[in-house]
C-alpha cells in the first residue's frame, strides 16, 4: 500500500510503499474507502497570529443554515465520521470487526423515522 509522508523538519512530501497494517490485540483496524490530501495552501505569519479559519468556518456555517450556500461539509460525511468513531470505540471494547456502512445506517434511520411518523 502507499502512504503520503511529510518530513517534519524540511516539509518535504513523498509517497512511500509501506506494509499493510496488521490487527493487534486491543486495537481497531479501519479500512478506508477514500481519503483526501490537503494541498496545504494556508500560510502562517507567526505562531501568535495564525489564521486558523474560525471566522470563515462560522460564516460558512451561518450562510448554510440560512440557505445561502451549501454546507461546507456534507451531512453524509459528518455521519460517516461520527459512525466510524463510534464503531472504532465499540471494536476496541469488544474485539469485534465492524463495518462502517453509512448508506445502510442512513436508510435504516430514515425507515425508522418514517415508521414513527405513521
Amino acid at each position: 500500500m502507499k502512504q503520503v509522508l511529510q518530513n517534519a523538519h524540511s516539509g518535504e512530501i513523498s509517497v512511500a510503499a509501506v506494509p499493510a497494517p496488521q490487527l493487534m490485540p486491543g486495537c481497531a483496524l479501519v479500512r478506508m474507502a477514500a481519503s483526501v490530501v490537503s494541498a496545504g495552501t494556508e500560510t502562517v505569519r507567526s505562531r501568535w497570529q495564525q489564521n486558523k479559519g474560525h471566522r470563515e468556518e462560522w460564516a460558512a456555517f451561518a450562510e448554510a443554515v440560512q440557505g445561502l450556500h451549501q454546507p461546507p461539509i456534507a451531512f453524509e460525511d459528518i455521519v460517516c465520521s461520527t459512525l466510524a468513531t463510534l464503531r472504532i470505540d465499540r471494536a476496541i471494547a469488544t474485539g469485534e470487526r465492524l463495518d462502517v456502512d453509512v448508506r445502510g445506517f442512513l436508510e435504516d434511520a430514515q425507515r425508522k423515522n418514517s415508521n414513527r411518523d405513521e
